[in-house]
């Protein structure tokens, strides 16, 4: 797809998450070109008046630190929590700014450095406020604020299209520890885009955690987990920030209980969160968690805006004249004034 943003044509796979292919000036002249991963916002390089520049980021797919083809550093960055980027060069001494012009930085996403906003595709995300300046395309099936980013747990989540979240029931679980233990479980997962999947998590642990029946982990608890959650939205119980394949991976869960207990866990891909009640254990335990994830339901990529320049050109124009578009509110434009 092809679109014009201040007289330069930008080239978009619609395929792929709308990644930025290239962009080009108003006479055809190829300006930049950028080449991305298998996975949304996966940055493999970018070109820039014919230098190429290799992207290193993070488990958030920030962009941290840039290379060039000798694997030397040429720029260094770094966020504070709501992505605000710091620009740091090769020796990290700090610049007021980017020098190379580089856009793709928090969570990989298009930084807009004369707004300082960010492009989250089917909106705009303010790292000054911490939140997007619209509402969520989703309403209330994305969560009950209709602003948040990522469930305003940005340091282990990421949500690249400004929508997704994910849920998980219990389907089998079991976990026992005499000193030494073991864990094993299998949950259906889904997320808000459609997607349904089966979470297969085995793991190790220590402690003294002594089931009272083979089950532990049920769909009755899950079940406890999901009304818990109505009453309570803010404790978050089994809903995590991200898609369903963002559920694999390393975790460490802790485990405690009198007949009734619950669970803790502290993940390496997601936010930490009270994961969920459990029926029959007495005692308690500490357990490392290995999860993989197996897609069933891939849904219908989500619905493409014939273009993202219009978005971006009312916000400009917003500002200078300021005549906000639909859901930015006129004191937002007025402070970025």
């Amino acid at each position: 797809m092809k679109e014009s943003l201040n007289k330069a044509t930008l080239t978009t796979d619609t395929s792929q998450g709308w990644g930025l292919l290239e962009e080009r000036g108003p006479n055809g002249e190829l300006l930049a070109r950028h080449v991305h991963g298998p996975s949304v916002d996966d940055l493999v390089l970018s070109e820039l008046n014919g230098v190429v520049y290799y992207y290193h980021q993070d488990h958030l797919n920030s962009t941290i630190a840039v290379t060039d083809e000798n694997g030397h550093v040429v720029e260094q960055y770094r966020y504070d929590v709501y992505g605000q980027p710091y620009f740091f060069g090769a020796d990290s001494t700090p610049r007021a700014e980017s020098a190379l012009g580089l856009r793709f930085l928090f969570t990989g996403r298009e930084w807009l450095s004369s707004l300082g906003l960010y492009d989250y595709r089917h909106r705009i995300y303010s790292p000054s406020l911490g939140r997007f300046v619209q509402l969520d395309p989703l309403g209330f099936a994305g969560g009950f604020n209709l602003y948040l980013l990522s469930a305003n747990v940005l340091p282990r989540s990421h949500d690249p299209f400004g929508l997704c979240q994910t849920w998980s029931f219990t389907l089998l679980g079991t976990h026992v520890a005499l000193v030494l233990g073991a864990l094993v479980d299998v949950s259906l997962v889904g997320d808000t885009r459609g997607a349904l999947g089966l979470k297969f998590t085995v793991g190790y642990g220590v402690g003294i955690d002594v089931p009272m029946t083979v089950v532990t982990r049920t769909p009755l608890s899950s079940t406890l987990d999901a009304l818990i959650s109505t009453c309570f939205p803010n404790l978050s119980i089994n809903r995590v920030p991200g898609r369903i394949t963002d559920l694999k991976g390393t975790s460490l869960e802790a485990h405690i209980g009198v007949g009734l207990g619950g669970t803790f866990q502290m993940s390496e891909t997601i936010a930490n969160k009270w994961s969920g009640l459990e029926i029959g254990n007495v005692g308690g335990g500490v357990y490392r968690t290995h999860s993989a994830v197996l897609t069933l339901v891939e849904p219908v990529p989500p619905p493409k805006r014939e273009s993202r320049a219009p978005q971006l050109s009312e916000l400009v124009t917003g500002i200078s004249q300021n005549t906000p578009p639909e859901g930015v509110s006129g004191a937002y434009l007025t402070s970025l004034r």
